[in-house]
């Protein structure tokens, strides 16, 4: 999990990690305190990078919240699946708008110059 996505802000659970000995295996540097905000893992706090990425995953240093229990991993994961499933769809939709959109600014355009 990268630390800068997918991740969300906890005012009870931010800023760097107390504790020393837990770093980025990558970069050596000192962690950040995180709370995962999507898949299976939504709402568990871990440690990860502080480093800004540059497309590297460095993966989560140390997980703060023991595993959610298998059932819960499902319904995550399955309500993670069906909001990216609508939000293709809007995608979608507002393209095909978009089209139609410019379609009728077209022949608006055609009018106006018409009636001109």
């Amino acid at each position: 999990m990268q630390a800068n996505l997918g991740t969300t802000i906890d005012a009870s659970f931010c800023g760097r990690v107390a504790d020393a000995s837990i770093t980025c295996r990558l970069h050596l540097a000192p962690c950040m305190k995180y709370v995962a905000f999507e898949g299976r893992d939504t709402g568990r706090r871990f440690y990860g990078c502080a480093v800004p990425q540059d497309g590297i995953d460095c993966g989560v240093a140390q997980w703060v919240d023991a595993p959610w229990p298998s059932i819960l991993q499902r319904c995550l994961e399955k309500i993670w699946e069906m909001f990216h499933e609508e939000n293709c769809g809007r995608v979608i939709d507002h393209a095909k708008y978009k089209k139609e959109l410019d379609k009728v600014n077209k022949q608006l355009d055609t009018l106006g110059d018409q009636y001109s």
